[in-house]
């Protein structure tokens, strides 16, 4: 059996690889949990986001943070926790049958008829 002399390998170099394994296993068990959909499409790294230092006022951050990771009510959230099917998580104000979701933002601020006042009001 070959020996390898363990003195040749940098630091630097075991260093990097546990930092890469974590990073393995992380995005692993990201993949694997269903509930943390939208969390995956915002979290790229195992890192503090910019957002939390640069958001200055707590209000805004913790809306931000609760966002990212579905901590909020919009349907899609609720309706795992009621055993309602993702098909049936629809928007509540319009018959257009749009699941009530993160990604679901156009239909709600431009196309769903129910915040027509607000969208003429505030979008010009």
């Amino acid at each position: 059996m070959h020996s390898q002399n363990y003195s040749d390998i940098h630091m630097e170099t075991i260093k990097q690889r546990v930092i890469d394994i974590n990073k393995q296993s992380w995005l692993a068990s990201l993949n694997e949990s269903v509930p943390l959909e939208s969390y995956k499409a915002y979290k790229k790294e195992k890192r503090l986001e910019i957002f939390m230092t640069t958001i200055k006022d707590d209000k805004y951050r913790k809306a931000l943070t609760k966002f990212r990771v579905s901590s909020h009510d919009l349907l899609i959230e609720k309706g795992r926790h009621l055993n309602i099917s993702q098909d049936d998580r629809t928007c509540k104000y319009c018959t257009m049958n749009i699941i009530e979701n993160e990604y679901s933002l156009y239909h709600f601020l431009l196309v769903c008829p129910h915040y027509f006042d607000i969208k003429r009001k505030y979008l010009k």
